[in-house]
């Protein structure tokens, strides 16, 4: 299992190949509420594959529970938003 950690919006994420399993993802909200968008893209368009949001010094956690998670066909790119907001990504 691989984890990431991300602090602002970027496009095609470096350490997610196409093929990679998304296994789930927790939102730390900073000072203020947090959310982000996840899609299977090398930008930050198309139809999201999560959307996840925190209040504001508090954490939000998703997991995939089977063993098939979510596969990155394309690459990943991800908006978030949110004073101090930090997304963890957890892959293999």
């Amino acid at each position: 299992m691989t984890s990431l950690r991300i602090t602002a919006s970027v496009n095609a994420v470096a350490g997610v190949v196409v093929g990679s399993k998304f296994r789930g993802a927790v939102l730390v909200g900073g000072s203020a509420a947090s959310s982000a968008i996840i899609f299977d893209a090398t930008t930050q368009t198309g139809i999201p594959i999560l959307t996840i949001a925190a209040p504001a010094g508090n954490s939000r956690p998703i997991m995939f529970p089977n063993e098939s998670g979510l596969q990155f066909n394309v690459g990943c790119s991800i908006t978030i938003t949110g004073a101090g907001a930090e997304l963890y990504l957890f892959l293999n």
